[in-house]
């Protein structure tokens, strides 16, 4: 399986309703080499991470465009260089705030506490507070405390001391609410009792999120268990994976980001666990290099995740404690300059058409997401349903009918403008969309 953005740029790009020129001519994974080049030079400019975010993007759109195709981006229509400019803050977000963290870490200017508070709100009378049902007694006899739990060692970078807080969602919509993919305990906040305690957004999330946070203690009397969780993993293999995905996407920027020879990355299956193989670009020569390599990768990214990537050729039973397989290759060339152990499966022939021709079944009754993969020469399509959005639309048999002839309509819609027959569709359940 190869990790493509190509998808998710698709779906922001019309989101931004982006100008045809920047959708054409943009290289994501070169103008994100391009952007990393810049970092240091435009922290030292920004007063902000908000600044800095623009400030970055500008400069390498600017630079990306001037040097690629000889155009001032100033001769071109403001408007659009503006939208293209917030689309890519948008796409890069979790990235612009990793190098701008990071930065402040190297250069020393590092607050004792982290801190995730956003804007002031005023919040409604109930807001919703999830956690591990092992804290259930605790807080029962203590209310909820403030405590640093897990640092957000991605936003905050590593080492950095994080704030005390409470994290809580301002409604009491189940779509709304964090999802750790574990059956947590649940407990309702009355804000109405403690008028006193200033609420923030969480900064971590997009604005249209509910996500908040305190930095004060909610007493006993304020709040009330309203569901108790077993505190065991979701039992649905989706809610594994996605939480897999979401990890390999994470690894994937990081190892891009700390490590300019990259050139690109592919995740492959490795005695049932993925392997992330790491096609890399320098002067280093043979084996030793490669391993060379694979090793600082695996130190670079343990120190900064706690993410354990075991190279594949280490002993098994060090593998069998790996998070993930690891490869690193060297490219080779050939006389005229083509490589030549470039993988085949690098970019599928139908893989961002596929992609495009079926965007639009995301929006029918009840599909959560569609995931598209290309694997052992087989472009595989899931379908992934809210079963419990089935069972309040369908009766009786109507949900199995539905599934069967949205999947079918997909693989129609797929051979009516493609001539391809390795082609699978599939579904799984989630418990509910949102």
């Amino acid at each position: 399986m190869f990790f493509v953005l190509t998808g998710i740029y698709h779906y922001m790009s019309e989101e931004h309703k982006l100008s045809p020129f920047f959708k054409r001519r943009i290289d994501h994974h070169k103008f994100e080499k391009l952007m990393r080049k810049g970092i240091i030079y435009i922290y030292n400019e920004s007063k902000s991470l908000e600044e800095f975010k623009f400030k970055l993007v500008k400069a390498t759109l600017k630079n990306y465009i001037h040097y690629k195709y000889n155009i001032n981006i100033e001769d071109l229509p403001h408007d659009n260089v503006d939208n293209f400019i917030d689309y890519m803050v948008d796409t890069y977000e979790p990235l612009l705030k990793t190098y701008y963290y990071n930065e402040r870490k190297n250069s020393g200017n590092i607050n004792e506490n982290y801190s995730p508070a956003g804007k002031e709100i005023i919040p409604n009378e109930i807001v919703i507070h999830k956690s591990n049902p092992k804290f259930r007694d605790k807080i029962i006899e203590q209310g909820l405390k403030v405590r640093a739990g897990e640092c957000y060692k991605i936003y905050a970078g590593y080492g950095t001391k994080c704030k005390p807080a409470i994290f809580a969602t301002n409604s009491t919509n189940k779509r709304s609410w964090f999802d750790s993919t574990y059956d947590d305990d649940v407990w309702e906040i009355d804000t109405t009792m403690m008028p006193e305690i200033k609420w923030y957004k969480d900064r971590h999330y997009e604005s249209s999120k509910k996500h908040i946070v305190t930095f004060q203690d909610i007493p006993k009397e304020a709040i009330k268990l309203i569901y108790e969780g077993s505190g065991k993993d979701g039992g649905i293999m989706e809610s594994v994976d996605k939480s897999e995905d979401k990890k390999l996407k994470l690894l994937t920027k990081m190892i891009h980001q700390f490590f300019d020879d990259v050139s690109f990355i592919v995740i492959k299956k490795y005695e049932n666990k993925p392997m992330i193989i790491v096609y890399f670009d320098n002067d280093e020569a043979g084996r030793q290099g490669e391993t060379y390599f694979a090793e600082q990768i695996q130190r670079k990214i343990y120190e900064y995740t706690g993410i354990k990537l075991i190279p594949y050729w280490h002993n098994i039973q060090y593998n069998t404690d790996a998070d993930f397989r690891l490869d690193a290759i060297k490219l080779k060339y050939d006389n005229l300059g083509n490589v030549i152990n470039e993988s085949e499966e690098k970019q599928p022939k139908y893989l961002d058409a596929i992609k495009n021709l079926i965007e639009s079944f995301k929006d029918e009754d009840c599909v959560c997401d569609i995931n598209v993969l290309f694997e052992d020469n087989m472009y595989s399509i899931y379908l992934e349903f809210g079963v419990e959005d089935l069972n309040d639309k369908f009766l009786s048999n109507g949900a199995h009918h539905y599934v069967s002839k949205l999947k079918n309509n997909v693989k129609d819609t797929i051979k009516n403008y493609l001539s391809i027959d390795n082609l699978y569709v599939g579904s799984y359940g989630t418990k509910r969309c949102g």
